[in-house]
């Protein structure tokens, strides 16, 4: 999250669900895909025109001799289309207007997997892929509805991939996890705590998969540097042992966030980050 080993940059359509606010952040509204209508009229930027990528090979350019990972950040598809409508519309749209969520998600996952296989050719250390897919709870479909409407979209972007990869979705994946994992990833992002067993994930899936972040924001609002502290050496001890953990902020750093318990957090990886 603090871009101190790695640098990366976005790779976002338009899509009408967010806005970046006078502070820089974006925040969600409430969407602008309602009907098919409003669907008919939208239209994404050519994914095969060369001067897409200029500012990819400029970073790329620009960065390599930094010696940090160098990534960039993307969808794989469900994000703009649950943004983009809206996530009341798209809810019952999953319902009442089938046709019309499959078609975005059709016309959003061919877009970027046109975009990947671009992206795969440039000279980035990996890929970096974000759909949230839950709440703290559960995820936001069932698992039959993602296991059928939404994984077959994402296989397309994933054949294109040719680079290590990391997928990152906030709450409880759980129900969908081993459906989600058959897409290939190397990393799993953010394990976010209160929804997302650590231990468990690493005893099941560790010899797999790379787990990152689980440091939890909450803790870096709420806690004080000896909390944080505490909470870095016991996500080290719990998913470091054989390798395949990056710690990390479960979570965007955000306002809230002590910059004493930021500090600590990323003292305290240094401290207790260390392979035997």
């Amino acid at each position: 999250t603090l871009y101190l080993d790695v640098y990366g940059m976005y790779c976002f359509v338009k899509h009408g669900g967010v806005q970046r606010e006078v502070d820089g952040h974006f925040m969600v509204t409430g969407g602008s895909i309602k009907t098919r209508a409003d669907f008919n009229r939208l239209s994404l930027p050519d994914p095969d025109d060369p001067a897409l990528y200029e500012p990819y090979r400029h970073f790329l350019a620009e960065n390599r001799a930094t010696g940090k990972a160098l990534f960039c950040f993307l969808n794989l598809g469900s994000d703009p289309v649950i943004l983009g409508m809206g996530f009341e519309t798209f809810a019952l749209a999953l319902y009442d207007d089938p046709a019309l969520v499959d078609d975005m998600l059709a016309l959003y996952t061919d877009w970027y997997a046109k975009v990947t296989a671009h992206l795969s050719e440039l000279d980035f250390d990996f890929l970096w892929f974000g759909d949230d897919l839950a709440f703290k709870s559960a995820p936001y479909v069932s698992p039959r509805t993602f296991r059928e409407r939404i994984l077959p979209h994402f296989r397309k972007v994933v054949a294109n991939i040719r680079k290590p990869w990391i997928f990152h979705s906030d709450g409880n994946l759980m129900p969908i996890l081993d459906d989600l994992l058959s897409l290939g990833m190397n990393g799993l992002h953010p394990i976010e705590p209160g929804a997302m067993d650590l231990a468990w994930l690493k005893q099941r899936y560790g010899q797999r998969l790379c787990l990152c972040g689980h440091i939890d924001v909450d803790t870096l609002s709420r806690g004080t540097p000896a909390d944080v502290e505490a909470l870095v050496r016991q996500s080290i001890e719990c998913a470091a042992p054989g390798g395949g953990y990056i710690a990390g902020s479960s979570q965007s750093i955000t306002y809230s966030c002590k910059p004493e318990n930021v500090r600590a957090m990323c003292a305290a990886i240094l401290k207790y980050g260390q392979y035997a």
